[in-house]
């Protein structure tokens, strides 16, 4: 199917850009085991628009595991439960912990960014080898897109 909309870029503590989306999902094999997977990104501070056209291969398809072919060298794990496709990723020094969830009128595509490297670690001080580590917000993707098509 094909959805589009619109898009919104915040760094935290900096001004929010908006711009328009779509995405196009069309199946390339008959078995529903290969998708291709086109995130089209409308200019944003007079750049020109962005075409990704990557794959989406099923590995185990009962367990909602696929994996994105973006086609250059990059392959990310992906997962679907309850309508949604969880795919965090490293790239470099930012973590990105993408989520697209298919609702009645759309699809939200999420995308907030980290740095991988921890703001804080802390630990329980009645079992000290239990810790958790945070991770600052640096930005956030946030895309509606409605049925197109």
């Amino acid at each position: 199917g094909v959805w589009a909309g619109t898009c919104r870029t915040s760094r935290v503590g900096g001004q929010p850009q908006q711009f328009n989306a779509s995405l196009t999902v069309r199946p390339l094999s008959d078995d529903g085991n290969r998708y291709s997977w086109t995130l089209t990104y409308g200019s944003v501070g007079g750049r020109t628009p962005q075409v990704r056209s990557y794959e989406i291969v099923a590995v185990d398809p009962a367990r909602g595991h696929y994996v994105v072919d973006e086609k250059n060298g990059l392959k990310l794990d992906a997962y679907m439960v309850a309508n949604q496709i969880f795919m965090p990723f490293a790239i470099g020094r930012v973590l990105i912990t993408a989520k697209y969830v298919r609702m009645n009128k759309g699809i939200v595509m999420e995308l907030p960014s980290f740095p991988v490297q921890p703001s804080r670690r802390t630990c329980l001080r009645s079992n000290p080898e239990t810790c958790a580590q945070s991770f600052a917000l640096s930005s956030l993707q946030l895309c509606f897109l409605g049925r197109s098509g």
